[in-house]
């Protein structure tokens, strides 16, 4: 028996909207779908073409000073770099436990993104991606700033590099000898045999001076073919390890420096470039002249045993950062500060230096960090030598070291709060100008949505699209195991695959989130297949809607542009990965409602509705 129809209440619900409005709505919303997933696709390479190929406007020269004529703490520096090295993994190397035993340990929190080109970068220059320019392992030609091998070279002394080509194409022109092994860089540890006998030959032929640099590379393709946590992964570590003990036994670490550390780190399963913290944090461990031994062996202390992939807090494992390492060597062999540099060197390691020593090299690095923040912020453009450099210098003439050292770390903190100051006043200038253009790109939809037909049962598009950003979000991270960071890609040949999965997830998921609101909005007496599609299109929208809100709020706080500064990396890669999903909804909108309008009927019997004449 059928069941009565519920009497129209024209003054409380709208007629039914009339086939010319319907239709409007099935080919505006589904135009502009496509359109969605078109522009998102567009969006997502221009964002990408716009980080990759970041130009950096800070490749200029500034003033290069000498040497500051201070006391040489060593002859050479031999700098051993370990690709892809965690800081858990120590605890399997014999050989760099003792060197933690008999010098000093810090952990060093890498730039971002934390690859190994752009960690090559940050190591030679001191200087972080925005500075430098080179955002990914793709980075082409000369890095076009002031390094540690220039100023190394600048002080009189040699340069020697031996492993990947990466550096040498980074810095070949300040190198006065680099030594690239023709084997094939994999996982099959050639290309570090080939390293370790020409490190070995070149260190045993007679006594080193300046800087050389010993770049082991393999550590990081086992991680990224087994995993940062696998066996295989330690077990290789140790074979490096055992390369390591073979230069040490052919150092005199009586008359020469040894510093090892690694470009980044590894996620358990592989895979780096993202902040994750046993990706951003990496050894950093020196040993032998000039440096200070931390752990006594008279007083029964020793080095960390197993450690975790991060400093806890209260650890053994002091801080630095990255960009500290090559002001730190070029205190350490009495070279320039190279003029781009971030960082600043660590007096802590030093154990032959006095206070006068101290306070020199500092006045020194703070005069090249007043140089690089004139070129980076525009302050004291014009002004002439900052105050506070006078200051110290005065004070160690009077014979007040102490004082002098204290002034022109007072100086170098107080830029860096600065210039945090300014980079944050500027960011807040630039989103109040985004903030009319992300509020109108955000409402927009919601107002054209208005005036159009809607679905029998409103909620229906709303939970379908809520599903789908569940769904979406679960798959992701729970079925794929995947974080919203650059080391998803484990490996560079799977981008493709990537990119590829997130658009063929985000079309399959639109298809089933139209047929759930289309099929959750049919009814028999208004037509089904009009009131499906109605519920499936207003589906698909909410959900497309959904996924560029993510992408606008984006827009707000970091921007499309990047003339002066990178946007932030995690919150970039985020952005990507809802503008493929979005893009592969947008794709698949057209196909899932015609798909919904065909099985509008399907499993439903003919029968009059509760909601007759209630259609709004």
């Amino acid at each position: 028996m059928r069941r009565p129809s519920l009497p129209a209440q024209p003054g409380l619900y709208r007629p039914q909207p009339g086939p010319l409005r319907i239709g409007a709505t099935f080919v505006l919303i589904l135009a502009l779908l496509a359109g969605a997933g078109f522009g998102a696709q567009r969006t997502l390479l221009t964002l990408w073409d716009r980080v990759v190929g970041y130009d950096s406007p800070y490749r200029q020269q500034l003033p290069m000073p000498g040497a500051g004529g201070l006391e040489q703490l060593t002859p050479a520096v031999v700098m051993v770099v370990i690709d892809g090295l965690r800081i858990d993994a120590t605890s399997g190397m014999p050989t760099l436990q003792a060197l933690m035993a008999s010098g000093t340990v810090a952990a060093a929190r890498t730039e971002l993104p934390s690859l190994s080109l752009p960690g090559a970068a940050a190591l030679g220059t001191g200087a972080s991606p925005t500075v430098h320019g080179v955002t990914t392992n793709w980075y082409e030609g000369p890095i076009g700033l002031d390094s540690i091998f220039a100023a190394v070279r600048r002080a009189g002394l040699p340069t020697t590099f031996i492993g990947w080509s990466g550096w040498e194409q980074l810095y070949g022109k300040d190198m006065t000898r680099a030594l690239v092994p023709d084997a094939d860089k994999d996982a099959h540890g050639e290309h570090d045999r080939a390293v370790r006998e020409l490190a070995l030959g070149h260190l045993s032929a007679g006594p080193i001076s300046g800087l050389t640099v010993v770049y082991f590379s393999e550590t990081d393709d086992i991680a990224h073919t087994h995993g940062g946590a696998s066996q295989e992964y330690l077990a290789y570590a140790a074979q490096v390890d055992s390369y390591l003990a073979e230069i040490v036994a052919s150092l005199d670490l009586g008359q020469v420096t040894l510093l090892v550390t690694a470009d980044h780190g590894h996620v358990d399963a592989g895979g780096h470039g993202g902040g994750e913290p046993e990706v951003v944090w990496v050894p950093a461990v020196a040993a032998g002249r000039g440096i200070r031994a931390v752990w006594s062996k008279a007083d029964g202390a020793g080095p960390p045993g197993r450690v975790s992939p991060v400093p806890a807090p209260g650890s053994e494992w002091p801080t630095i950062s990255q960009l500290d390492i090559a002001p730190t060597i070029a205190a350490l062999l009495e070279a320039p500060v190279p003029t781009h540099s971030e960082g600043k060197y660590v007096p802590q390691w030093f154990g032959a230096a006095d206070t006068t020593w101290h306070a020199t090299r500092m006045i020194a690095t703070a005069a090249a960090r007043s140089h690089l923040s004139t070129l980076l912020t525009g302050l004291g453009r014009g002004e002439g030598e900052p105050p506070a450099l006078g200051e110290a210098r005065d004070k160690l003439a009077a014979g007040d070291a102490p004082g002098a050292l204290e002034t022109a770390k007072g100086f170098m903190d107080s830029e860096a709060a600065e210039r945090a100051r300014l980079a944050a006043s500027q960011q807040a200038a630039r989103r109040a100008a985004r903030l009319p253009w992300a509020v109108a790109a955000a409402v927009a939809p919601l107002l054209l949505l208005l005036v159009l037909a809607r679905p029998v049962r409103p909620w229906a598009p709303v939970l379908a699209a809520g599903l789908y950003v569940l769904a979406f979000y679960l798959v992701y991270t729970r079925v794929h195991g995947l974080g919203f960071s650059f080391s998803a890609f484990n490996e560079e040949a799977q981008i493709k695959r990537f990119l590829l999965v997130r658009l063929l997830e985000g079309g399959g998921l639109m298809l089933a989130a139209a047929l759930l609101s289309g099929l959750m909005s049919r009814d028999c007496d208004r037509g089904t297949r009009v009131t499906a599609g109605l519920g499936a299109v207003w589906g698909a929208a909410l959900v497309v809607y959904a996924l560029l809100l993510n992408v606008v709020w984006f827009y707000y706080q970091q921007g499309f542009v990047y003339t002066d500064a990178l946007p932030d990396m995690g919150a970039s890669f985020r952005s990507l990965v809802f503008l493929l999903t979005a893009a592969g909804a947008g794709y698949a909108a057209v196909p899932s409602v015609l798909v919904t309008l065909g099985l509008a009927g399907a499993g439903l019997r003919r029968r009059r509705s509760p909601l007759a004449g209630r259609y709004r």
